[in-house]
């Protein structure tokens, strides 16, 4: 029997089960948030373009010897006397190859037409916030891979120490007189909240310029004249500095794609979800890696 002077109990779930007694009126359907499709590809955000056709990607490191003689040097030479030899050779090619990474899912025709939302639209999202991970995932072990290493000078919760590993880590790839310019560091939202947790920066920086003091705009952006990149994939313990757009390439071979099959006898679509590329560190030497920025 239905009560009319009270209203009906409310709606209860159970796994994907609501049970919403018949009286009550339709209750409101918020959605789960995932990842906007705007969200780029980290290998993307630091390294120039590329692509291939074949798969095969034939590329040089460069360093040193790319603009000095690996070994040798220009001496006086007194009138009559031999010129000194130098070694001009440079180190050979390397070869990276494109992999191709992705997932599939099945829809059936009931999902499409009943449900509350768009299944392929949830699904192919999904598929792509995987990608994103396993994109930064390579890309980070790449770093660790090729570029050089440093150890923190001291845990970044305390005061100077960041100030001084970042400083020192710019000159010394600049040190290398390769012609590179770091202009950004990637660090995690750990890393990022006790930085700007630091009393000290609060108070280096103008309180009576709100856009720059972290006490009333929580961002890093600016210190040091460097783009602080903050990806969540992103080690705790480590700081990579780089130059943006020189470091390495990101060879393209397909960019993310979706296809969808439908198997009519079935009643359902098969969607199949990928990415075809491989990041490629080319010029080690205008990256630094900073271990043991948390202590």
């Amino acid at each position: 029997m239905t009560t009319l002077a009270y209203p009906a109990g409310a709606p209860s779930t159970s796994g994907e089960t609501l049970t919403v007694n018949r009286a009550l009126k339709s209750p409101t359907f918020l959605a789960k948030r995932i990842v906007q499709p705007n969200t780029q590809f980290l290998s993307e955000l630091l390294f120039r373009p590329g692509t291939t056709e074949s798969g095969a990607v034939i590329y040089s490191e460069g360093s040193i010897d790319n603009i000095y003689p690996s070994r040798g040097d220009v001496q006086q030479i007194e009138p009559g006397a031999a010129y000194p030899m130098v070694d001009v050779d440079e180190t050979g090619d390397k070869v990276a190859l494109s992999t191709k990474h992705g997932a599939g899912y099945y829809v059936y025709e009931e999902a499409e037409k009943r449900n509350n939302f768009d299944p392929i639209a949830k699904g192919n999202m999904k598929v792509r916030n995987a990608l994103l991970r396993q994109d930064a995932a390579r890309c980070l072990a790449a770093f660790d891979a090729k570029v050089p290493t440093v150890n923190a000078t001291g845990a970044w919760t305390a005061p100077k120490f960041w100030k001084q590993d970042l400083m020192r880590g710019k000159a010394q790839i600049k040190g290398l007189q390769l012609g590179f310019a770091p202009d950004s560091v990637i660090i995690s939202p750990n890393t990022e909240t006790e930085l700007l947790l630091l009393d000290e920066l609060q108070n280096l920086l103008p309180r009576e310029d709100a856009s720059r003091n972290p006490l009333y705009n929580a961002t890093l952006t600016g210190l040091l004249s460097l783009n602080w990149i903050v990806n969540e994939f992103a080690s705790d313990d480590d700081a990579i500095l780089l130059q943006t757009k020189v470091t390495g390439v990101n060879i393209t071979e397909n960019p993310f794609r979706v296809k969808v099959v439908p198997e009519e006898t079935r009643g359902r679509k098969v969607v199949l979800a990928d990415r075809w590329g491989v990041p490629v560190i080319d010029e080690p030497g205008s990256a630094l890696v900073i271990k043991g920025i948390m202590g």
